[in-house]
């Protein structure tokens, strides 16, 4: 992203929200705005200091309440969750609550700094891990019937398709990449093509969408 991401670091712990705060300010893209761990102030720093993206340790107390209600009364903040272990239904559930996105702790410091580029721009990101739960759910209710004219091949190339099934099994950007032998960059060009031609703002939102019409199928690997 060409502007500056202003981040609100919450955590309980103040070592880790340090290491949080040295890791993204050391992103050129990234400024850290501020740092706390009680959460009673958070609606009042989110007002003073406006951040973009609100990254949220999932270990406060009534973290779903508390996300919910900072998306209702501060609309332009996206929040991110900062899980130490993925776990599919607390993603699930603080998703619904109104995060944006949901990443682990031992995520690389890539996944991380691309987790807040994507909550910036209000697209969802999900931990691989928590992808790939998703996406077996998926799996198991998707029907295979399609319509002839709603085939994905009378818009999508050859090469989006080849990226579209390899997001649904569950790989990043840079993974997609290095199976396809293609730069990241133009990567990220098929990826900004598919999200406009299936109509969608993000790589969960065109999963989804793809799972759900039998587009794509996991046993097709």
């Amino acid at each position: 992203m060409s502007q500056e991401i202003s981040v609100l670091v919450v955590d309980c712990h103040n070592l880790v929200r340090q290491g949080l705060s040295r890791i993204l300010t050391d992103e050129p893209s990234i400024n850290v705005v501020g740092t706390t761990g009680d959460d009673s102030q958070l609606s009042q720093l989110a007002s003073k200091l406006k951040p973009n993206v609100l990254l949220l340790d999932v270990n406060l107390p009534n973290v779903e309440t508390i996300t919910n209600s900072l998306v209702k009364t501060h609309p332009g903040v996206n929040i991110l969750i900062l899980s130490t272990y993925c776990q599919i239904d607390q993603a699930l559930a603080l998703l619904t609550s109104g995060a944006i996105g949901y990443i682990c702790k031992d995520a690389t410091l890539q996944d991380l700094v691309t987790a807040v580029q994507h909550a910036a721009k209000k697209e969802m990101f999900l931990d691989p891990t928590v992808a790939k739960a998703v996406i077996d759910q998926l799996a198991q209710l998707q029907t295979p019937k399609m319509q002839n004219d709603s085939s994905p091949q009378n818009w999508l190339t050859d090469r989006e398709l080849d990226v579209l099934r390899l997001l649904c099994e569950g790989y990043m950007d840079k993974e997609i990449a290095k199976q396809l032998c293609l730069s990241i960059r133009t990567i990220n060009g098929h990826l900004r093509h598919i999200y406009t031609k299936l109509g969608v703002h993000s790589r969960t939102e065109a999963m989804h969408l793809a799972l759900e019409q039998g587009w794509v199928s996991l046993t097709d690997k």
